[in-house]
């Protein structure tokens, strides 16, 4: 967690409060969310994690018969073990491009439903799931959301959508939504704390009266109120000060942005951190680049077997390596401890880049692969 929220955890150990999200730090973080999003008249509930407040939030506003429309990809689709659906409301996935799909799918699937004779025998879409960022890493546009907003009007859909990793997607380079533009497009979103900076915590944010009502024992019901809930509010009084969230965003982005070179160029050469410092050649002793933690690797050209060097420089045409560090080196293995996927003719790429200041301070490690260069 960023140390601002900690030292804000720290110095409000001792206070004494009211429970269940009831207390002071809740109603002035609930505020300072309603300020940031120019939406005065929003409510704001608090939850621990993002597949609660998802399950939660949908499984409220839907009646029996509906389903929840998303990307294939689309994390209530993928990656939550049926939450929603345990709840008793198809998932309905749509094919995704990038992990995002369109106002015009979307509008395509719910004609079809509309002009189907039987349709009173298939799960009504009801509501549309979006994920900002996608679990593929991309954005949507402010454009492409509005689109989305109009189709869900006239279907007469739900817009939700989840925001667990939002201060990512708010501080990407090229991003042009807002906090404002979500509240004016959705119908409820998340603002994602545990992924952003936080221990814990997801605040939802519902612009539709309708889906509030009765929300709070719904939550209750659903065992998604925390007793000591101003954990939760002080959490995100201190991301939502002085802009810290977007600044966690920003500076993360600018962490990652010579990968997003290597993607868009397709030379490794670009993976570079010049702040960090050089490692030499195993091979010469002499030259290596400036990378630090961060690792390139060979896999092995049958499976899952150890790469036979980890390269911190570059990949030629020919998928031969560059060697900075050998991982047959006990000491190396000892004392880097190298995460490894394994996976024929690829290459993994994985490092501490997840940064909570501008000065780069990085919090956990993330891993992806990149191809070989002539297949990029």
């Amino acid at each position: 967690a960023h140390e601002d929220v900690l030292r804000a955890l720290c110095e409000t150990n001792s206070e004494q409060s009211a429970g269940y999200g009831f207390d002071a730090h809740c109603k002035n973080a609930a505020d300072r969310i309603r300020e940031r999003c120019g939406a005065p008249n929003a409510a704001v509930h608090f939850f621990v994690g993002g597949t609660q407040v998802n399950m939660t939030a949908i499984a409220a506003v839907l009646r029996p018969h509906e389903g929840a429309v998303c990307a294939d990809s689309g994390h209530i689709n993928t990656h939550e073990s049926g939450a929603v659906e345990a709840s008793g409301h198809k998932v309905i996935a749509l094919p995704s491009e990038n992990g995002k799909i369109t106002a015009a799918q979307v509008g395509e699937y719910c004609r079809a439903w509309e002009e189907d004779d039987t349709r009173e025998h298939i799960v009504r879409p009801r509501l549309v799931y979006l994920s900002f960022p996608t679990e593929c890493g991309t954005l949507y546009s402010k454009s492409e959301l509005y689109a989305m907003q109009k189709t869900c009007r006239e279907h007469g859909l739900l817009l939700y959508i989840d925001g667990a990793r939002l201060a990512y997607g708010l501080g990407a380079a090229g991003n042009d939504v807002t906090l404002c533009d979500l509240a004016e497009c959705a119908d409820a979103f998340t603002l994602g704390g545990t992924k952003c900076g936080a221990l814990f915590g997801e605040a939802l944010v519902l612009l539709n009266e309708e889906w509030n009502r009765d929300f709070f024992p719904i939550q209750k019901q659903r065992g998604a109120v925390l007793a000591k809930g101003r954990l939760l509010g002080v959490q995100f009084e201190a991301l939502l000060h002085d802009d810290l969230y977007e600044k966690i965003g920003r500076a993360a982005d600018a962490r990652v942005s010579p990968a997003r070179r290597v993607f868009k160029t397709g030379n490794p050469d670009a993976l570079r951190f010049p702040d960090e410092p050089a490692v030499p050649d195993p091979d010469t002793g002499t030259g290596g680049a400036p990378f630090g933690k961060l690792r390139l690797f060979r896999m092995a050209e049958c499976g899952r077997k150890p790469p036979r060097r980890a390269v911190l420089h570059k990949l030629g045409d020919d998928g031969r390596t560059v060697g900075i560090a050998d991982p047959r080196d006990r000491e190396f293995i000892k004392r880097e401890k190298p995460s490894l996927s394994f996976c024929k003719d690829s290459v993994l790429f994985c490092g501490d880049v997840h940064p909570f200041g501008e000065d780069g301070g990085s919090i956990g490690r993330f891993s992806f692969f990149i191809c070989r260069r002539k297949t990029l």
